[in-house]
């Protein structure tokens, strides 16, 4: 070949090699849209979250964290009814103390419902006290992120960051004791036993490391806010959910709103069935014809997203054959950080409650939620479990919880 020719021709093979790799990427994409379009509704995938939701140490566990909130909740309404200073008559400040604690209780249950229809697990406000107590794994996983997430003034956080510090306490807890010495023993303005102190003292101590104002906020400053009263979610998210990863914007895009509604969930794939608190609120929006309806009218992950082509976790999904439908699980990573702050606090279990809350409702798939909950481990999830699938992998951890 003459010599003048060969860049060209070098030229030409590369860029062959090129739009081959674009119609391969572009196919394995539209292979795993397809996969993940009919995921919801595999009988696998079904058969292993009625699994987890029947399991009875994933039931007891859940039973477990539900008191956990309901004490931090106490906790935080015991102390906001005896901040107040008290009337002089020992009657009507028990009066009082009661009518505030109770109205203190009602607003932070409050917290836990969005009371909208296209959230899935969201029931009506004054159905939250419920679910602490019977609710199914949807809904309770519902209720503790709305809690911890959607909170605008952010009540736990900043009950628990004011318990954490020892000498703020005891002054607060001196002026409380002293305003209400004749209501005979009462409960100390102290961590609750559920959280874990050692777990929250060392998350002080990162945020006490100097950082730049445009980087996460450190705990003086979120001190300050406090004595301000003007503590907000989105500081306590920066703090406790710091995501690991990349930007998620690179791997996935909204889709079109007249594509949505071909990837609604049928009510026969939902997993655990509808209790009776969600049903009755999806009545409540969409009326008499609820009846009639075969999907929910939740606006699920699989609706809202779809996969941009080319990435590399939708390349390594594919080359492990594994479903995609929203990428790396927000939700998951989020609630798993704040119940970190917990004692009993077990991450396989929080795993498998996950896929349950996520794959059920067709948000996530067992993949995405599994690579998610593992993504701060020094292993990838499939190097700890080497050879085996995502279900597979969320079947062995089922079978050796304890």
């Amino acid at each position: 070949m003459p010599e003048l020719l060969q860049p060209l021709w070098a030229d030409c093979i590369c860029d062959l090699i090129h739009i081959y790799r674009k119609v391969l990427v572009r196919y394995h994409v539209y292979i795993c849209t397809y996969t993940a379009f009919i995921m919801n509704g595999d009988p696998a995938t079904m058969q292993l979250l009625r699994e987890i939701d029947e399991n009875e140490l994933i039931q007891k566990y859940m039973q477990e964290v539900s008191q956990n909130i309901h004490e931090v909740l106490h906790r935080i309404s015991v102390f906001q009814s005896l901040s107040v200073i008290p009337s002089p008559c020992i009657t009507y400040r028990q009066r009082c103390i009661l009518r505030d604690y109770q109205s203190s209780m009602l607003l932070m249950l409050k917290l836990g419902s969005t009371q909208n229809v296209v959230n899935s697990g969201s029931v009506l406000s004054n159905h939250v006290a419920d679910v602490l107590l019977t609710g199914n794994i949807r809904e309770r996983c519902t209720v503790f992120f709305n809690m911890f997430m959607h909170n605008k003034k952010n009540n736990i956080f900043e009950f628990l960051l004011l318990c954490s510090q020892n000498t703020k306490n005891r002054v607060q807890w001196n002026t409380v004791r002293e305003c209400h010495s004749n209501l005979g023993p009462i409960i100390k303005f102290q961590m609750p036993s559920c959280i874990d102190i050692h777990k929250f003292v060392k998350l002080e101590y990162i945020m006490q490391k100097p950082r730049s104002s445009t980087c996460i906020p450190t705990i003086n400053y979120l001190l300050c806010a406090q004595q301000q009263n003007n503590i907000s979610a989105q500081d306590a998210r920066k703090m406790i959910c710091r995501w690991p990863h990349k930007n998620r914007k690179s791997t996935r895009t909204l889709r079109a709103a007249d594509m949505q509604n071909k990837y609604s969930l049928p009510i026969k794939n939902i997993v655990p069935v509808l209790s009776p608190r969600e049903i009755l609120l999806q009545r409540m929006a969409i009326g008499s014809d609820y009846d009639t309806e075969n999907t929910v009218r939740w606006k699920t992950g699989h609706m809202t997203w779809e996969m941009n082509t080319g990435c590399d976790y939708v390349l390594d999904a594919l080359q492990r054959r594994e479903d995609i439908i929203a990428g790396q699980s927000g939700h998951t990573h989020c609630l798993l950080s704040n119940m970190k702050l917990f004692r009993n606090f077990d991450v396989k279990k929080w795993t498998l409650i996950c896929i349950v809350w996520l794959v059920g409702a067709d948000h996530h798939s067992v993949h995405e939620v599994l690579t998610t909950a593992f993504s701060n481990s020094n292993d990838n999830i499939y190097k700890i479990y080497p050879g085996m699938t995502s279900i597979q992998i969320a079947r062995h951890m089922l079978q050796t919880i304890e």
